[in-house]
């Protein structure tokens, strides 16, 4: 009770402002690392409403749309520089946008997972390398290849799969991979060249019981500390 009350106490914030826009219920909601873009996605069926609405934060209005993808927009994640914003799909596709511009810069092979993609995550080296993970429980590695074509930007240099349907994911600073899965577990794995290998399991008795919605290292952590939301 006692730390209900304080959370509730310090975590109330009074309503400033209403962003209307999307057509359904907004699913996901990204803030980029610099604080001047918000990044919303909402529950759809068709692409017109899949869009991705880009909000300016110094005057909360609508910059840009960003039309690709055919389903719900599972997750999107500011690049570490705030330059590109990733964005995954229930139709089984990743799409990469430069936000300067909001111009498409690639777009994965056609259901590129075999299952929805529920997650994606930069690596934070400045490679520009980034993870997804799906549904199928593979999660893949695409590395930028600098080619013209935008299907050909970035491909899959490792892939691994697991017991279990991946549900989330966050790389740390360092390079270690935390994935949240459906089953409630919890795995820390490390991308090594073109090998995924796994360095540990949480103890099951301590992980949530159902499905892993959100994971997250905590900032300045080094893959040390991480929070999960279940």
């Amino acid at each position: 009770a006692v730390v209900s009350t304080q959370s509730t106490g310090n975590t109330l914030w009074p309503e400033l402002r209403k962003l209307y826009g999307h057509g359904y219920e907004v699913y996901q909601c990204a803030g980029s690392p610099d604080s001047t873009m918000v990044a919303t996605s909402c529950k759809a069926s068709k692409q017109q409403f899949a869009a991705v609405l880009l909000w300016e934060c110094d005057n909360w209005t609508k910059s840009r749309q960003l039309v690709h993808h055919n389903l719900t927009v599972t997750r999107m994640k500011f690049s570490p520089d705030s330059s590109f914003l990733l964005t995954v799909s229930r139709d089984r596709d990743w799409a990469v946008w430069d936000v300067a511009s909001a111009s498409l810069v690639a777009a994965s092979p056609p259901k590129c997972h075999a299952r929805i993609i529920w997650d994606c995550a930069w690596f934070k080296d400045g490679s520009l390398s980034f993870a997804t993970v799906s549904r199928d429980k593979k999660i893949k590695v695409w590395d930028f290849t600098e080619a013209h074509n935008t299907t050909d930007k970035w491909s899959c240099s490792c892939s691994r799969r697991f017991d279990a349907a991946i549900t989330a994911i966050d790389i740390s600073v360092t390079g270690v991979i935390l994935l949240g899965f459906e089953t409630g577990e919890i795995s820390l794995v490390k991308r090594d060249n073109d090998q995924i290998s796994v360095l540990c399991s949480v103890e099951r008795a301590v992980c949530p019981t159902l499905t892993i919605n959100t994971v997250q290292w905590r900032p300045g952590s080094e893959g040390t500390e991480f929070a999960v939301c279940s």
